[in-house]
């Protein structure tokens, strides 16, 4: 075998060499059970195990991956674990022809990692699942986008809760928060909530001697939108009525309004 060796060119023990660390990598792949190499990978490979129509990512918030059609958003849920993968995949269809989709707000809320930690408001929101702890797909508090919506137009967007009426009577706004507009990409603007908003009705109203967080609690009306909030999941919203808006200005300088229903 050694002389085998010595009879050998330079490019071909070369070539053996590369050829076995592909093997080797190959069966590292195989190991971790197939992971795509990127996200944009395990966007299609959720699009495909739901039996949606294939097209590439056009935005990608927290672990949530988007994309449309003329008729629905497409929405994966993604997460890192030793490379990309997918967890389920869904739909939301426009509304009153508007594109748009609720996010994952609750990624990198209270996740325990001591160098990010999760603002006075938030203490009480649902922790980070695992997944979006991981590399890539964590996201600062800080940032806690909320929906999404395709336009081109440069848009407001309003979030506005209702609260149950009295029997005989009509239900009433108890809560209007315009979100702060966080990011435009691929047609998408990407809107968040208000934090100061949020701040300036929490409180703080405990402290523990142990590990454990102090409480905090929420005034009027944000104790309701709070509720809304942690009762929320992508592709699940309360039952609740709650309305976005969505208004703008068109060419000829008349404003727009558009509204529909999350619930």
């Amino acid at each position: 075998m050694r002389k085998l060796f010595q009879r050998m060119s330079k490019r071909t023990i070369l070539t053996l060499d590369v050829g076995i660390a592909l093997l080797l990598l190959l069966a590292l792949w195989v190991l971790l059970d197939y992971p795509a190499i990127t996200a944009a990978g395990a966007f299609r490979r959720g699009l495909r195990a739901a039996n949606l129509p294939q097209t590439g990512m056009e935005l990608r918030v927290n672990d949530l991956g988007l994309a449309a059609d003329g008729e629905n958003c497409m929405l994966v849920r993604l997460g890192w674990d030793r490379g990309w993968r997918y967890y389920d995949a869904w739909t939301v269809p426009a509304a009153e022809g508007q594109l748009w989709a609720a996010l994952n707000w609750n990624a990198g809320v209270g996740s325990g990692a001591e160098e990010e930690a999760a603002p006075a408001f938030a203490e009480d929101l649902p922790p980070a699942s695992a997944e979006s702890r991981e590399g890539a797909a964590y996201v600062e508090a800080e940032t806690l986008p909320a929906f999404a919506v395709k336009t081109d137009e440069e848009a407001g967007l309003s979030l506005i809760l209702y609260g149950d009426p009295e029997p005989g009577s009509l239900p009433e706004e108890i809560v209007r928060m315009e979100l702060v507009p966080l990011e435009r990409k691929a047609g998408w603007l990407v809107f968040g909530f208000d934090l100061e908003y949020l701040r300036a009705y929490s409180g703080k109203i405990g402290y523990y001697d142990t590990w454990e967080p102090p409480e905090y609690e929420f005034e009027a009306p944000c104790d309701s939108l709070v509720r809304w909030m942690q009762s929320s999941r992508p592709g699940r919203l309360p039952a609740q009525e709650a309305w976005l808006e969505l208004s703008w200005t068109d060419g000829a300088g008349t404003p727009q309004t558009l509204r529909w229903a999350l619930s």
